[in-house]
């Protein structure tokens, strides 16, 4: 038998279910409560061939922001932690959020991606710093 990742979710769901006898979305509320409700979002922004090449090669060094959204940025990334592979772009972490930015592989866009784990208020200064940050990158000439 092959489970696929909602078959997964809804086993455990049951099983919390089962065990607390509460339901599994007032588990989520009380996390929330405690740690703060994620909001997501993605921008997408035209981007000639040079931009998109100058954003797959971004190092971490390139990046001169040491804040984001009020905090001090805890690490900039361009290479997978789990494997060590390339991103094609950079992420950038802090204690309540991040974004990563990646060019597409087709078309002449790129894409922020961004995350609060705090509100969607959070979520649109990590989004309008990281376009910022972005822009800053862009318009500068990295050897």
């Amino acid at each position: 038998m092959r489970l696929n990742f909602l078959s997964v979710a809804a086993l455990l769901s049951a099983e919390m279910l089962a065990r607390t006898g509460r339901d599994p979305a007032l588990h989520y509320e009380n996390l929330a409560d405690e740690f703060g409700s994620p909001v997501a979002r993605r921008l997408e922004a035209a981007a000639t061939a040079q931009q998109k090449q100058r954003l797959a090669a971004l190092a971490p060094e390139q990046i001169i922001a040491s804040e984001l959204a009020g905090e001090r940025i805890d690490s900039i990334l361009s290479h997978a932690p789990g494997n060590g592979e390339p991103i094609g772009g950079i992420k950038i972490n802090t204690a309540n959020g991040w974004f990563t930015v990646r060019p597409s592989g087709t078309e002449a866009i790129y894409k922020i991606y961004a995350e609060s784990f705090i509100n969607p208020a959070h979520l649109q200064a990590i989004l309008s710093e990281a376009q910022a940050i972005v822009d800053a990158t862009l318009s500068k000439e990295y050897p």
